[in-house]
């Protein structure tokens, strides 16, 4: 119990620190959060090896769309490869169709 509460004190200071250099907003991790559901909405929500390959997938996107253009284009082209995923493949890449109308 006494470790536990030192890592906690230690741990505690030291993002106190970390968020005084470097700063804090109210959106700090929503990039990484709307990367992730572009990937799994790509890969195929029913499988996580499909948000695997997804997640690889939008990363050579943009690793190449930041090598050929510019880094501020990453995020416009990953919203146009998610747009074009829900219009003609919904399920992801690895995803099947749950149910047919």
């Amino acid at each position: 119990m006494l470790v536990f509460g030192l890592s906690d004190i230690f741990l505690t200071i030291a993002g106190c620190l970390t968020v005084y250099e470097t700063g804090l907003d109210p959106h700090i991790g929503m990039l990484v959060l709307i990367n992730s559901i572009v990937a799994m909405i790509i890969g195929g929500s029913g499988n996580f090896n499909a948000c695997i390959v997804g997640g690889m997938l939008l990363g050579l996107i943009q690793a190449i769309v930041i090598y050929q253009f510019s880094a501020n284009w990453q995020y416009a082209i990953s919203f146009v490869i998610l747009l074009i995923f829900l219009l003609f493949r919904p399920q992801g890449i690895m995803g099947y169709k749950k149910r047919l109308v």
